[in-house]
């Protein structure tokens, strides 16, 4: 029951400043992303160009929510202590609006050099004639280190349009203790959704949460061997019998009562606040909302910089760093039961 999640790529637009701003842009990628293990510099004159003969300002607009601004500032600072000529001019863009405000300012000719795209939007960009390609800068040249699929939403038509920034997957989230009430296991398939939901009824809770937006329906599409897309056809395919069928599958556990119908304008806040109440077993999310459980953690991705937030009762504690994170959480985790459990 795993499903993508929101990814994000740094992406380029089409520039007539410089070729200083331009290769500053793309540095501060390389400094954004170096966790990632991509090598070189950036633009088109060389990598290994003196940083001191390079001027200019260069916008970025950044996407990222507020857990993150911090992060982007110290990198925005320390490549401003490197190119000492250089300045950024960093903004904070509303990741809902972005993309209607990239586009306004693109047909202005005022958009930023540099954003942080969600990864559907970079061909959307690319087909306009937005963004600057990337094919000819050393950020093409060591792309080995990236997931396949997240490299892939930065390719149009032949070419690298932007690098991968972050990605993730979802899974099934669930109340141990409300399960454990109702006498019933964590789900391995909608089957065992189905068999556990009058035992969940009876202990005052729905099974799941049916899909809050459009991309929760994913798991019940897939899982139906559905797909959105067909991109060997490229014809959308939502429509077809077994992605239907995994939508039926998510009306009928609606109608017997083992999922949550979702609201209307609200569907997400309503998942986050009927599970952290014991009123739904199960949902659908990311590792982002580990903040939510007793004791979580965000583990990093392959290829990133080992650190890893943990969060304690809602709150973020501390971050582990190294090569121990995973021992260093388990006993984390064995102070915690001993001193809330005794």
């Amino acid at each position: 029951m795993q499903v993508k999640r929101w990814r994000a790529a740094w992406a380029w637009r089409t520039s007539a400043r410089a070729s200083a701003a331009t290769l500053a842009a793309a540095a501060l990628v390389l400094t954004a992303c170096s966790a990632g293990s991509s090598s070189g510099g950036a633009g088109a004159t060389s990598a290994s160009a003196d940083p001191s003969s390079l001027s200019g300002t260069v916008t970025f607009w950044d996407t990222s929510d507020a857990t993150e601004t911090a992060a982007m500032k110290s990198i925005v600072a320390a490549f401003e202590q490197q190119y000492p000529n250089i300045a950024i001019d960093y903004q904070k863009v509303d990741a809902a609006k972005a993309q209607g405000l990239f586009k306004d300012a693109a047909r202005a000719g005022t958009a930023p050099d540099l954003m942080r795209s969600e990864v559907s939007w970079t061909p959307e960009f690319a087909s306009l004639g937005y963004l600057q390609p990337l094919d000819q800068t050393p950020l093409a040249s060591d792309i080995g280190d990236y997931l396949s699929p997240a490299l892939a939403s930065n390719q149009f038509q032949g070419q690298l349009w932007g690098v991968p920034q972050v990605t993730d997957a979802a899974g099934l989230l669930c109340n141990k203790a409300l399960l454990d009430k109702a006498k019933v296991s964590a789900p391995k398939s909608w089957d065992d959704v189905k068999k556990g939901g009058p035992a969940m009824l009876a202990a005052g809770a729905n099974f799941i949460y049916a899909p809050a937006t459009g991309y929760f329906t994913l798991p019940f599409v897939y899982s139906m061997g559905g797909d959105m897309l067909n991109t060997t056809t490229k014809k959308v395919v939502i429509n077809d019998p077994k992605a239907v069928s995994g939508f039926q599958l998510a009306l009928d556990l609606i109608k017997d009562g083992s999922a949550q119908a979702p609201s209307f304008g609200g569907a997400y806040s309503q998942q986050q606040e009927l599970f952290k109440q014991g009123k739904v077993g199960c949902i659908v999310n990311g590792p982002g909302e580990s903040k939510h459980a007793d004791i979580g953690i965000s583990l990093p991705g392959s290829g990133e910089a080992p650190a890893a937030p943990v969060f304690i009762d809602g709150e973020k504690a501390m971050t582990l760093r190294g090569e121990n994170i995973a021992q260093e959480f388990h006993q984390i985790v064995e102070n915690y039961i001993e001193k809330r459990f005794g």
